[in-house]
């Protein structure tokens, strides 16, 4: 009777291990291609780079993956990522509005990246870039982090809803170092009228019209302002960072399990 229960409880052990999905360890590769054509003096090309999970926790990369195909708007056939980027160049590339006729080179281009790969969670962010002419612009589009149990994304849901202004108020807090200016001076200077609110008397900022925070690698998170949101184009887009200690007081009993 005795070995009958070891051998139970040995078999209980090896099935729970199975449905924990193991270590959730990835291992990325980044895919890159590009195209271009010139027509005289005036280059026109087209990049797109990568970074996908090949290997490691199935799930994990198959909730990355996922994101990854989603937000570059493609369609991926099986596990051919090199095909799968190529094919976004083009698309990139044939795009009926892109400045083809500006008097200069024209390039664009998009960059999904590996930010940071930690044991608890996974963090991808992107970089498109456009340039013709004179003109040209680079910003971080987007950030998403992969919680590795069990491959949630950490978003705006994350953020208990009670403390929304307690977000806001560190946000201002923190603007002067997104904005990169002295922090002896007043950031509302600096700051578009349409983007700020007052509550009860105090000054504060709106938040994001697409409120997508994601958390770096050292467990800060993130919140990020499209060009002009919240300031003048030459601030380009606003990345605000709220350190992990502010942060974890607002969040959910479900995001702080991000950490």
């Amino acid at each position: 009777m005795k070995k009958i229960m070891i051998l139970i409880c040995a078999a209980a052990c090896v099935l729970s291990a199975c449905c924990t999905g193991g270590s959730k360890e990835l291992n990325f590769k980044n895919f890159k291609d590009s195209i271009g054509e010139t027509d005289g003096k005036l280059v026109y090309s087209s990049v797109a780079s990568i970074d996908f999970p090949v290997d490691g926790d199935k799930k994990l990369a198959k909730a990355i993956r996922e994101w990854i195909v989603s937000y570059s708007q493609g369609k991926l056939h099986g596990d051919n990522y090199q095909k799968y980027v190529a094919n976004i160049a083009q698309k990139i590339f044939d795009k009926p509005n892109s400045p083809k006729n500006a008097k200069g080179n024209y390039e664009n281009s998009l960059e999904i990246n590996l930010l940071c790969d930690t044991t608890k969670f996974v963090t991808m962010t992107s970089l498109v870039y456009h340039s013709a002419g004179s003109w040209y612009g680079a910003h971080k589009s987007v950030g998403a982090t992969f919680r590795k149990s069990d491959c949630k994304m950490f978003d705006s849901q994350m953020i208990d809803p009670n403390n929304l202004l307690d977000l806001k108020r560190l946000i201002v807090a923190h603007m002067p170092e997104a904005l990169c200016i002295d922090g002896s001076k007043n950031v509302f200077d600096y700051l578009n009228k349409d983007a700020l609110e007052n509550v009860d008397g105090q000054r504060l900022v709106k938040l994001p019209g697409a409120f997508m925070p994601y958390i770096d690698g050292d467990g800060n998170v993130v919140i990020t302002y499209g060009l002009q949101e919240i300031a003048a184009y030459d601030f380009g887009e606003v990345e605000v960072v709220i350190p992990k200690d502010d942060i974890l007081p607002l969040l959910t009993e479900d995001g702080k399990m991000f950490f």
